[in-house]
Parts: C-alpha cells; structure tokens; sequence
C-alpha cells in the first residue's frame, strides 16, 4: 500500500507551473495571477528555485515576461520557459539560475516539450508546432497542424513521434504526428471531448490524457492510449471516468521517472491527486491536499519512494508529499471506458509540412 505525508513550502505568491530537475535537487516554480484578479503578481515575472533538500526557496530568476509554462532538459542544465503574450521563449542556464537566451517565436507559443536526447524543444502556437534547436536556440522548422487550440503536448523518448491534444477552436483530438516520416505525417487523430493534458508511460507504451468534456456536464476522463497498437477507436484502452459521485475535475498529469505511478491532480472540491498504478492500468488510492491543487512534478528516491509536489493557487505554497509503498497494489478501481462521447473517429492521415 501507499502511505503519505505532506508538508508545505512557502514559496510567494500564486503558484503556478512546476519543473524539477532529473536528479531531484530542484525545483523551479512559476507565479501567475493575483488571488484577487486579473492582475499578475509581483513575483509573476520570476522563477523561484526551491531546494529539495531542506524545502526551501534559495534564488529567484527574473525573465523579461510571465512564462505560461516550463520543461526541463533531459541534462538538468537548462530550462525552457514560453511567454505567450510576448512571443518568446527563455533559455535559462540552471547551473548558475540565470537567463542565457530568448527566442523569438510569433504567434503566442504556449505549451512545450523536449526530445529525451536534449536536441529539440517542440513549441506550440496558433495552430503550428515551432522546433527550437537546443544547441542553437533558433527555430529551424515549423509543423502545420491541424487548426486546432492546443491543450497539451509531449514527445515519444526515441523522438519518433509527437503527441498534441486540441482542446478547443472545435478540434477535440489527440494528434499523433510521426516525426521519422519524410515529410512527417498524422498517423492518427483521435476525437476526444476537450483533451487537455497529455503524458507518456516511462516505456512510452501509454499515452494518458485528460479529457476535461464539457462545463455543462463536467464529464471528465483520463483516456489511456496504447501506442503500439492500431489507431482510433482500437488505440483507446480505457477511461478513467470523472463523472462519479463525488466529481472529479482532473487538473494536471505527471509520470512517477520509475514508471509505476501517475499522478493526476483533482481541482474539484475534493483537493486531492489521484495515484495509478502503471503496470494495471487501475487507481490504487488518492491523498488529500488542504488547498486547490494544480500542476504537479514528481522525483523518485528510490522503487518505493516518490516525492509528489503540487503547486497550489492562488496560495503562496507548494506541497510535498512523501509516497512510500509497501507493497505492489494489483488491484484498484478497473478504468472502464464510460460514456463521455464517441472515443475513436479517425481522420484521414494528414502530411505535415514545414513553415518557416
């Protein structure tokens, strides 16, 4: 079983996104808005870097904008950060937390991933996928997507293909774009209600997304992907429905490196993240949080310990969870597929080409 205790960070105001580095040894912290409004705060224009070790805040990266989100290299050496309202990306060099490039990128880039070699950050726009060199830091090519408003996206670890979640502008699928192909092509475009955020199994064999339905309804799943097999209807292995008593709202999804776990933060009134085992494809448990739960990163120490952070707005905290398992859970809440819309219509594959 898995047993949890968390403490808090304080770590100023308004939370927001979370990066942490592959060892474990920091984490980097975004701040969006006031609690109270509109407005952003005044740490909105900054990282704070916390170290794991003691829980605590050590510096503060200023940036020329408010970054809308952030991923970490593979090396732990540099983390990228997208400025929607300013088209830029930041190259900020974590050896010494400070910011060692910008680039410029049009069309409000907004969500991003990174090839596990390092080489390439995939940046998402107004309907394109951008691709930044990461030795250079100059764009080199553009995808021509569907047009769709995107709501996540990540990269297989071989770098053979790119999973993009539309969530809105009506186009409510999950993408899969191979990148070996000459030109890349859609291999698959499965519809979804409103897919949001997307994660890969450690093996890359589980594609999870949330799949956040409508407001009327509030239906709202993690559909799980076999990426190995087929394509629409016969890729999709389960949902997780979120349309039970009492309702879930899944918020923000994270891969435990060792590949056991996922964990899914819940922004219902429940304040909790949800755990998965990986290997059964079942929920095994949950734990409580006292604040509104958002994004959330998780480092492992060891098989049996993971250490869970979730950001918490519009506090002025980050939890940390310590995770122990006792033993391997086999059993669970089985996914079943639910009733939240059509799982599976495919589109016809579609080339992908390149823009400058």
């Amino acid at each position: 079983m898995d047993t949890f205790t968390t403490t808090d960070i304080p770590v100023g105001e308004s939370p927001e996104r979370l990066a942490i580095t592959p060892d474990g040894a920091r984490l980097y912290v975004t701040h969006g808005v006031h609690a109270s409004g509109g407005s952003f705060s005044d740490l909105a224009k900054t990282v704070s870097v916390i170290d794991t070790s003691t829980d605590t805040v050590i510096g503060s990266i200023q940036l020329e904008a408010h970054p809308n989100a952030i991923v970490m290299s593979p090396t732990g050496t540099r983390l990228f950060a997208s400025h929607m309202f300013d088209d830029l990306v930041s190259v900020i060099d974590t050896t010494t937390d400070t910011l060692a490039a910008t680039v410029p990128i049009s069309g409000n880039p907004s969500l991003l991933c990174v090839t596990a070699d390092g080489s390439r950050v995939y940046v998402t726009r107004a309907y394109e996928i951008s691709v930044i060199d990461a030795t250079t830091y100059e764009v080199t090519q553009v995808l021509q997507t569907y047009p769709m408003g995107f709501g996540g996206i990540a990269v297989a670890s071989d770098g053979g293909r790119l999973y993009a979640t539309g969530g809105s502008h009506g186009s409510n699928i999950l993408m899969v774009i191979d990148l070996i192909a000459t030109p890349p092509v859609s291999v698959d475009a499965i519809e979804m209600n409103s897919p949001q955020g997307v994660a890969l199994s450690a093996d890359g064999s589980r594609c999870y997304v949330i799949d956040q339905g409508d407001a009327l309804s509030w239906k709202n799943d993690i559909v799980v992907v076999d990426t190995k097999i087929g394509v629409g209807i016969n890729a999709i292995l389960r949902r997780l429905p979120g349309d039970v008593t009492p309702k879930r709202m899944y918020e923000h999804i994270a891969v435990d490196p060792t590949g056991a776990r996922i964990y899914v933060t819940d922004n219902s009134s429940q304040d909790k993240v949800w755990v998965i085992d990986a290997p059964s494809d079942t929920v095994v448990t949950s734990f409580p949080l006292s604040e509104q739960a958002q994004d959330v990163a998780v480092r492992s120490t060891d098989p049996t310990i993971r250490h869970i952070y979730v950001s918490h707005w519009p506090s002025d905290k980050v939890s940390h969870t310590v995770s122990t398992t006792s033993a391997s859970l086999t059993s669970g809440e089985l996914l079943s597929y639910g009733d939240a819309g059509t799982p599976g219509n495919v589109s016809d594959p579609v080339t992908v080409g390149f823009g400058g």
